[in-house]
C-alpha cells in the first residue's frame, strides 16, 4: 500500500522487527533450504515519501543471523516498496553475501540499460 492509498492526514505506519531468535533454534531446515522472500533495510538509503510503511531497519547482517539460526542456506531478498525505484539497499546487501544471496528487483529491470 503506497501512501497514495492512506486516509488524508495519515502516516505511513510503524512496522516492528521481526522476532529473531538469539541462537540456533530446536527447529532445523533441510541443508540447501532456501527462503524465497526477504527484505533488508539500510537506515543510510533514503524512504520513499510515499510509502505506505515505515519499516524497522533489520540490516542483511540482522537477517544473517536469521539463516543461521534456522539453518537457511540462500536466500532471495526482494527489493520493498518502501525505497520506491532507489535499489542501492538491495545492491548493497548483495555486495559481501553472492554466494548465498539473489534480488529480485523490478525497479532495476525497468532501468538497466538495453
Amino acid at each position: 500500500m503506497s501512501a497514495a492509498h492512506l486516509p488524508a492526514g495519515t502516516e505511513p505506519r510503524q512496522c516492528l522487527p521481526p522476532l529473531a531468535p538469539a541462537r540456533r533454534t530446536a527447529l532445523r531446515l533441510p541443508e540447501g533450504s532456501c527462503d524465497a522472500l526477504a527484505h533488508v533495510f539500510a537506515s543510510a538509503c533514503p524512504l520513499d515519501p510515499a510509502r505506505g510503511y515505515t519499516p524497522a531497519m533489520v540490516t542483511v547482517a540482522d537477517y544473517r543471523r536469521v539463516m543461521e539460526a534456522y539453518g537457511i542456506d540462500r536466500a532471495v531478498l526482494v527489493q520493498p516498496s518502501v525505497y520506491g525505484f532507489d535499489n542501492s539497499a538491495l545492491l548493497s546487501a548483495l555486495t559481501d553475501n553472492l554466494g548465498t544471496l539473489r534480488i529480485v528487483d523490478e525497479a532495476y529491470r525497468w532501468r538497466r540499460p538495453a
